[in-house]
């Protein structure tokens, strides 16, 4: 982490996962600003501090720390387009499948939307939207 993420962290009292500062990948732009975590690299901490296997690693991640609810400031843990096959790009909302392959998100147009979907006021471009998928839809349609 450089200098610069270190110093917006600490200015923004974020809380941070503890043995996980290799793994931060940047701060959120919000009303609470928060650290975001790439869990991939997570999951490889505990792979390697620990000597986990990667079902052992996976497992105890999602339960003590994704699930591991710190108040507001809670830190973002965010999977990366790079970070999963095109097979496992499949995402629940609203207990529905909705299989989302069609679109490649990067790491820059997932920080993009993190940025578009947090903020207060979203703009013309994002006017009537109400729900998360409302978003992705527009998102998707403003950036072919």
């Amino acid at each position: 982490m450089n200098k610069e993420l270190e110093m917006l962290l600490d200015f923004n009292q974020c809380l941070l996962a503890d043995g996980f500062n290799e793994a931060i990948i940047g701060i959120s732009q919000c009303n609470t600003v928060k650290a975001i975590y790439s869990s991939k690299k997570c999951i490889q901490i505990l792979m390697e501090r620990d000597k986990m296997t990667e079902e052992d690693a996976v497992e105890f991640f999602q339960h003590n720390v994704v699930g591991s609810y710190m108040g507001e400031k809670t830190p973002i843990f965010m999977i990366a387009d790079e970070d999963t096959s095109k097979s496992e790009l499949e995402f629940e909302w609203n207990g529905e499948s909705e299989d989302i392959q069609e679109y490649l998100w990067t790491d820059i147009k997932v920080k993009e939307f993190c940025k578009i979907y947090t903020m207060g006021s979203y703009g013309d471009e994002y006017k009537g939207c109400k729900t998360m998928n409302q978003k992705i839809e527009r998102y998707k349609e403003l950036n072919k």
